[in-house]
């Protein structure tokens, strides 16, 4: 049997689309909390917490909420730029250089992290 493909973390709408089938489904009031935890794969927990969310300020109460900080500080499409200027300047860098180059040794770190590893500000 080939399980469907699913992906290692869910959008933020993702996330408040399945609080809301709980929701329909605590009106519902045709299952109880461990299968609506079965069906939507997550805990019984979780679900046990959206249900006591849900009783006290109903399918509202379990809508998305905003996040509070600072939004990225830098685009997708500049942080891309940027990482596609490193590797050309590390694909042509000199051998004089060497690997201990300063450009070098933050490549890796970037790629992971984004410019706050040349001392830039990360995006969130």
């Amino acid at each position: 049997m080939v399980m469907p493909w699913k992906p290692s973390k869910l959008t933020t709408t993702q996330l408040e689309e399945r609080r809301q089938r709980a929701a329909e489904l605590f009106t519902a009031n045709e299952i109880n909390q461990a299968s609506i935890a079965r069906e939507l794969e997550v805990s019984s927990a979780a679900v046990s917490k959206w249900h006591t969310t849900w009783l006290e300020g109903g399918a509202n109460a379990l809508s998305a909420k905003p996040h509070p900080g600072p939004g990225r500080s830098i685009s997708a499409e500049d942080q891309q730029k940027l990482l596609d200027a490193v590797k050309q300047r590390l694909k042509a860098g000199s051998p004089a250089e060497g690997p201990a180059s300063p450009l070098a040794s933050a490549a890796p770190s970037l790629v992971r992290t984004g410019p706050s590893a040349l001392g830039g500000t990360s995006p969130r």
